[in-house]
């Protein structure tokens, strides 16, 4: 690896996108708990607006430090400059609109296509360095995601009770969704596995981070 002056930047940009991520999961955790203890039924309509609007902005930023982590690791690896970082998914002005909000909740921005794989770690140091251990064990628990992701929604069947005898459908009902008590582990660990993508995308882009600062250190020696 050689020393590029341009390189600290992008690490400080990197760590600059970090911050907000964690700022936002921070507030995404708060407006949970003020939810939790709303007791006054007027005021839940709220509480929950502010729980969704807390949602979306932590997920553009958690978006937003995992695509520039990800390009970040693969320049770095190909002996390239940083190049410009992918835009960072924030709400367009000082209030957060209605649209884009369900934009970030609905569709996740794309966290799906985002994810990295293994592999870009070992051209910047060897397979015994722990950071780079580090870095590949993130990426392969945001693949486990993305398989939780992909599973999750096949595990469940359509029903009435006439095919499945025994199994409650709420009253009024003719039949619903389930999940066969023989799958019932592996869909928890489903849905487990793809809810905590948001978490691991800034596990893996702490340890890219740890990764790229201290190969640049090593270079400009």
């Amino acid at each position: 690896m050689t020393c590029n002056s341009s390189w600290p930047a992008a690490a400080a940009a990197l760590a600059d996108r970090l911050t907000r991520s964690e700022e936002a999961a921070t507030l995404l955790a708060l407006a949970r708990r003020e939810f939790d203890e709303t007791a006054a039924p007027e005021a839940v309509d709220q509480a929950l607006a502010r729980i969704r609007e807390a949602v979306a902005v932590s997920r553009a930023a958690d978006r937003s430090v995992l695509s520039a982590a990800r390009q970040l690791l693969h320049r770095r690896a190909a002996g390239r400059s940083p190049g410009r970082l992918p835009r960072i998914w924030q709400a367009p002005g000082p209030r957060t609109p209605a649209w884009w909000v369900a934009l970030a909740v609905g569709e996740e921005w794309g966290i799906w296509r985002a994810l990295p794989v293994p592999g870009p770690e070992l051209r910047i140091a060897g397979a015994s360095d722990p950071l780079v251990q580090d870095v590949a064990h993130q990426a392969r628990l945001l693949q486990a995601s993305l398989t939780g992701h992909q599973a999750r929604n096949r595990m469940f069947e359509r029903y009435t009770p006439a095919q499945w005898p025994g199994v409650a459908v709420e009253e009024g009902r003719t039949g619903g969704l389930w999940v066969r008590p023989s799958r019932r582990e592996e869909a928890q660990q489903a849905v487990a596995d793809a809810g905590l993508v948001w978490e691991r995308a800034q596990a893996y882009a702490r340890a890219v981070l740890a990764l790229l600062t201290a190969a640049e250190s090593t270079a400009c020696v």
